[in-house]
């Protein structure tokens, strides 16, 4: 869905002599809303907005939110479009808010609203605690990937490995870079002998 919503803002924002149009864009919301109705009444509401037709989004997200009157994302995208384009900050603080009182792990919520208090300059403690805890679920999910993508077996410096990727040493050649600074020690894998001549 985020590939069809990026071409909404393709269509929507390229020019017609770039492949831009507004026909376009709904054929893409209506493919969005059949899969998604909530990101397609966004979708729609963001092509509203760039026809300049400033009353329509606010009847999206409305019925966005009274259709799935218990999805976090719903009023947290109207939160979003409440900031950024009507700057209506204590409205989109109260949408968002709700978000989370529906879904606290809503984490886009939580973002979102550490953001807009911060330019609101209002409500900065609450702001300042839901980056917190924003930033602390990235963390988390970051060093599980991170932990994930480790080698199960660490390599060492000289040691070849076996199978197909023989031609290539585990460890590496230190060599001094004169382009940054002369100091720092760069790596890099070299091809062992026996593939040299293949």
């Amino acid at each position: 869905m985020n590939a069809r919503y990026g071409l909404v803002q393709v269509y929507t924002e390229a020019p017609g002599i770039m492949g831009g149009s507004y026909e376009k864009a709904f054929d893409q919301a209506k493919e969005i809303g059949t899969v998604d109705p909530v990101l397609g009444h966004r979708a729609y509401a963001f092509i509203c907005s760039q026809q300049k037709k400033l009353d329509l989004p606010n009847k999206e997200y409305a019925d966005a939110i009274r259709e799935e009157p218990k999805s976090g994302k719903a009023h947290s995208f109207y939160g979003q479009y409440l900031a950024s384009i009507e700057k209506n900050y204590a409205a989109a603080l109260v949408e968002l808010e709700t978000a989370l009182k529906i879904d606290p792990h809503y984490m886009p919520a939580l973002y979102h609203l550490g953001r807009i208090a911060s330019l609101a300059n209002t409500n900065l403690a609450r702001g300042e605690e839901a980056l917190k805890q924003y930033l602390a679920y990235k963390g988390e999910r970051a060093d599980a990937r991170q932990r994930a993508h480790l080698p199960r077996r660490p390599l060492r410096e000289g040691r070849e490995e076996g199978g197909g990727e023989a031609g290539l040493r585990g460890g590496a050649q230190a060599q001094s870079n004169p382009e940054t600074g002369g100091g720092r020690v760069e790596t890099r894998l070299m091809r062992s002998e026996s593939q040299e001549g293949t």
